[in-house]
């Protein structure tokens, strides 16, 4: 039949991946042929570069399948806890609701004690409902479902009602929650209500860990065009090993065990700011010595015309940063 076909000479290599044939390269000729070492050694080499083709494609579709997994175990954990979150917050804030409407005992019939665990119910279901929206928070920023409104804002304004909002925090403390604004700085475009979320969990956070001494929220700009630059938070408390200051920006996890034992919480507030900044295309680092407090600095993003205008070898000078005026 071969000799019909005009083929008198032939052979053959296997394709062979982690020691399986996956395939059989064959090489016919119209005329008999004497063995050739040479031609042997190319079309073996051809042979082991077809097989390592076959098993780098295998690879890469291992990969993404297990990357499409991922991604769909991720956008279905999301929607879990998206609709576990709103389940329980519903109930929830039923709990919170009656519990404060019992609390103000129109009728006289309610004894002190009876008010003392009606206004405990009330403070731990709000703790439970902060945690809930907490983890309602990532898992929208995870679904890609955070949506960001730009607006004009004064950024001065906006701390001090932030801080307003969190000194019920620092009562029966010994603990100063402080500003350092500088007047009538300029406003800026961001998202009014992402960027408070953000300062509520540093100002947060740093009132937790902070035992005594001070909080302060303080806002950098730049001395000549009075453009703000920076938010940061600084205080006074516990502090972050350097080992560990990478760790605390992952999802709920703290510095330590013994710091989640203490202080409760998710774990999730910085994971929940980190991500909300990059939504606004601000930067947030960190400095911290263990026993002497930490600053969080929100590093704000540069107008659109600075960015284009400014050399783009590095050499543009550096702002000067204005020295803020002490408020409380």
């Amino acid at each position: 039949m071969c000799e019909n076909l005009g083929v008198r000479g032939a052979f053959a290599f296997p394709v062979t991946v982690a020691g399986e044939v996956v395939a059989v390269l064959e090489f016919f000729a119209e005329g008999e042929m004497e063995e050739d070492p040479h031609l042997l050694i190319m079309t073996e080499s051809v042979g082991e570069q077809v097989g390592r083709l076959i098993e780098r494609r295998r690879a890469d579709d291992k990969v993404r399948e297990a990357r499409d997994a991922a991604e769909a175990a991720n956008q279905a954990k999301s929607r879990f806890l998206a609709n576990m979150s709103h389940e329980l917050r519903t109930p929830l804030n039923s709990v919170i609701g009656f519990a404060n409407l019992l609390r103000k005992n129109t009728d006289g019939h309610l004894r002190p004690k009876d008010l003392s665990f009606l206004g405990r119910i009330a403070a731990n279901g709000q703790h439970l409902l902060h945690l809930i929206n907490q983890v309602l928070d990532l898992s929208k920023i995870e679904a890609g479902r955070t949506e960001v409104e730009h607006e004009l804002v004064p950024l001065d304004r906006l701390i001090q009602e932030t801080v307003s909002q969190l000194e019920g925090q620092i009562v029966s403390t010994r603990v100063k929650l402080l500003t350092e604004v500088p007047q009538a700085p300029m406003p800026v475009v961001t998202d009014p209500e992402l960027l408070k979320q953000v300062l509520i969990n540093l100002i947060g956070n740093a009132i937790k860990f902070t035992e005594e001494g001070h909080v302060i929220v303080r806002l950098g700009t730049d001395s000549s065009s009075r453009r703000p630059v920076w938010i940061e938070v600084e205080d006074t408390g516990v502090g972050i090993p350097v080992d560990r200051q990478a760790v605390i920006f992952d999802a709920f996890r703290q510095a330590d065990d013994s710091t989640s034992r203490k202080y409760g919480g998710t774990g999730l507030g910085l994971t929940i700011s980190l991500s909300l900044l990059k939504l606004l295309r601000c930067d947030l680092t960190l400095d911290s010595v263990p026993g002497r407090g930490s600053i969080f600095r929100i590093v704000l993003p540069q107008p659109e015309a600075v960015l284009t205008a400014g050399a783009t070898d590095g050499s543009a000078a550096a702002p000067a940063w204005e020295t803020p005026v002490v408020t409380r």
